[in-house]
């Protein structure tokens, strides 16, 4: 125990006089008395402590900072040691480093000549080389690469080369500096040193004026040799970039001087779906001018989960599913083709507009001719799929859209790979309580086949169909439309089982009740047009066909199902043989 007390009160003198000492040093530097100064680090600083040592060096440190060569030259002859020590709390920065970014070639020659190399490095990687461009000090530059150092060696620990530093610098002199005398490889990419991993991207250094948007110093990079379509880890060129920014000079001067529209990224992406997919117009109008073919395919799977447009998709498929509308108009005036389907998903552009609500686009596909019943690897049209869109809440838009659909041809009973049918999927959102019944309504009166459909998929088979659906989950209104619009319940076996409620054991009860007695006579007429009607129309809407019937407006609005109380006829307003005598022997 006497012992320790015995070190720690030595230690404790130590510091003292070395703080004492200290004092004086720095007494002796503020005054530019160099022979004090000589005469201290001489008595006192024979055998420094390691204490004594991280006060010289950061007084060599201050020393170079303030270009004080007297001051330098005096703790480094103390010490020579100075000269290679690191300064652990900055990056491990020696004496070299931070003459070299100070800019000061007479401080860097001295310190060489004091046996610093010059390409070590510190913590970070970056070496003297580094600091100077960093600091934009060409001459220091210079002497570096006349005392031979090379710039293709050194990468800081992002991967940057000294060419990388001084792209991203924008030092365009410095860029031609490095080039000419030092001969820096225009095309190197920023691959962090071994045993270092990092996420970011590898770019040479083009990709990286691409990036800063530095027109000067890509147009030097493309005189002076670096491949124009060159790419990045990602697979990105530089025309990749620049079409991301909406940079219309960049990609102008890249495309005249040679730039590749048809390269595919590591996305599977040409610059034409980059576009569409970034949304700018006027990149897209140039690259159209340019001779773009607007039906090249993606090959790979987007990244995106939210991008339903994944393997083999043209620009027109990313458009029309991202709601870009100016773009996705630009390609269809270029003759894209409306009716390609993505090689994994099967949809067509069509589709994509459809699951996005994007009712301009949808509009402008169909007028330039998009069949609307191709379907998807689900085997479901865009009528299919716009019953989903109420998940979203833009009932609205289902509405419109599904007028739209129903307006060019859609196929009302078309069944997907399950066996449902539009109307089926329409009634499924209407049980989960977040759908708009006018839908409903909407395919009804179009024409919708009234009844369970017959293709349901074995696995998929129920004995249940939408209006027992509807009766069973309390939508009886719903349900009871679908009955009086003519819904067919022979097949039905389920209105004559147990309810387990009192509401619809009081519907079951009105159901079988109207079976036991026959129809009146207008509905059994209405019904018979409307079956004939949809005969005719090959699963198409029957409204147009029915507006152009030579009836009164009230009876024609009457068979379209519209609101009974309207347009309720008697008995003795029509005879039989009228009807009959519309629609032909049925």
């Amino acid at each position: 125990m006497e012992d320790i007390q015995m070190e720690e009160g030595y230690n404790d003198a130590t510091n003292h006089q070395a703080t004492r000492n200290s004092s004086d040093i720095t007494q002796s530097i503020y005054n530019k008395d160099y022979t004090q100064l000589m005469h201290i680090l001489h008595d006192e600083y024979q055998s420094p402590t390691e204490f004594n040592l991280t006060f010289l060096h950061s007084l060599a440190i201050e020393a170079i900072q303030s270009q004080d060569l007297e001051t330098l030259e005096c703790l480094v002859m103390s010490q020579p040691s100075l000269v290679m020590r690191v300064r652990k709390e900055d990056q491990e920065k020696r004496l070299i480093h931070y003459a070299a970014e100070m800019g000061n070639v007479e401080l860097m020659k001295w310190v060489v000549n004091k046996g610093s190399p010059l390409s070590v490095t510190d913590k970070t990687g970056y070496s003297a080389m580094h600091y100077a461009i960093e600091g934009h000090f060409l001459e220091a530059v210079a002497f570096l690469l006349k005392e031979g150092i090379s710039v293709n060696r050194a990468r800081s620990r992002d991967g940057y080369l000294a060419i990388h530093l001084a792209v991203m610098k924008g030092h365009l002199e410095m860029v031609k500096l490095l080039r000419n005398r030092g001969h820096a490889d225009l095309n190197a990419l920023t691959k962090p040193p071994s045993g270092i991993s990092q996420d970011n991207t590898e770019n040479r250094p083009i990709h990286i004026a691409a990036q800063l948007e530095d027109y000067l110093m890509l147009d030097y990079l493309c005189v002076a040799g670096a491949d124009i379509n060159g790419q990045n880890s990602k697979g990105d060129t530089a025309l990749n970039i620049v079409v991301r920014k909406d940079n219309e000079d960049l990609v102008n001067y890249l495309l005249n001087h040679g730039a590749s529209t048809e390269i595919f990224n590591n996305t599977g992406f040409t610059v034409l779906h980059d576009a569409a997919l970034s949304n700018t117009p006027r990149v897209m109008q140039i690259l159209l001018e340019h001779g773009c073919n607007v039906d090249t395919l993606s090959y790979k799977e987007s990244p995106q989960e939210s991008d339903k447009a994944a393997l083999g998709c043209t620009a027109l498929h990313y458009a029309a599913t991202h709601g870009h509308t100016v773009i996705a108009k630009m390609l269809l005036d270029k003759g894209a083709k409306v009716d390609i389907r993505a090689v994994s998903t099967l949809r067509t552009p069509c589709i994509m507009a459809t699951d996005g609500a994007h009712y301009d686009i949808l509009h402008a596909l169909l007028q330039a001719g998009a069949n609307v019943n191709i379907p998807d690897v689900q085997n479901s049209t865009a009528l299919h799929v716009v019953q989903n869109i109420s998940r979203n809440k833009q009932a609205p838009s289902a509405i419109d859209i599904t007028q739209l659909l129903i307006e060019y041809g859609a196929d009302l009973n078309y069944p997907d790979s399950h066996g449902f049918t539009p109307l089926d999927k329409c009634v499924g959102q209407l049980m989960r309580q977040n759908y708009n019944k006018h839908l409903l309504s909407l395919l009804v009166t179009s024409g919708a086949r009234l009844e369970q459909s017959s293709k349901r998929s074995t696995q998929h088979r129920s004995p249940n169909s939408s209006l027992c659906w509807l009766a069973w989950k309390k939508q009886l209104k719903s349900a009871q439309f679908l009955i009086e619009a003519g819904w067919s319940l022979t097949t039905e076996s389920w209105i004559t089982f147990t309810a387990p409620n009192k509401q619809l054991t009081e519907f079951l009860d009105s159901v079988q009740r109207m079976l036991r007695h026959p129809p009146m006579l207008q509905h059994s007429c209405r019904m018979a047009i409307r079956k004939h009607l949809m005969a005719e129309s090959d699963n198409r809407e029957i409204l147009t066909k029915v507006s152009r019937l030579d009836l009164p407006n009230r009876l024609k609005s009457y068979i379209n199902l519209e609101v009974e109380s309207e347009v309720m006829l008697s008995d003795s307003q029509w005879r039989n043989d009228e009807f009959i005598a519309i629609i032909g022997p049925v």
